[in-house]
């Protein structure tokens, strides 16, 4: 499937999920995996929940999320401007790293209704 762009972050499906959307206002669970550009695993099968279109996440885990449908894997490359600049992350990540994640969309369920 062709990769796409997607607020500085490409975007691959690699594979279609059959179930709920993740859309704003929803809660998505996601299993994903980190890597860097040259294949290093920098992190192993995390399991998060968070609210889809709160923006209290960071944009290279929510962007690739919104509008995945359960049961969908996507593949998201994520240039250093938006993933650990030139800082890095001592003895893990060097600085300006590209970094490729891998996310499973494993459940979405409906939000509380905000007032």
């Amino acid at each position: 499937m062709p990769a796409t762009k997607k607020k500085g972050i490409r975007i691959k499906d690699v594979r279609v999920g059959t179930g709920r959307v993740a859309e704003a206002g929803t809660f998505a669970t996601i299993k994903y995996e980190g890597f860097l550009n040259r294949g290093e695993k920098i992190l192993a099968g995390s399991t998060y929940q968070f609210k889809v279109g709160r923006r209290d996440n960071t944009a290279m885990l929510e962007t690739p999320v919104a509008g995945m449908r359960e049961g969908g894997v996507r593949e998201a490359r994520v240039g250093p401007q938006l993933a650990y600049r030139d800082a890095g992350v001592e003895g893990k990540i060097p600085p300006n790293a590209v970094i490729r994640w891998v996310i499973e969309l494993i459940r979405v369920e409906d939000g509380e209704t905000e007032t």
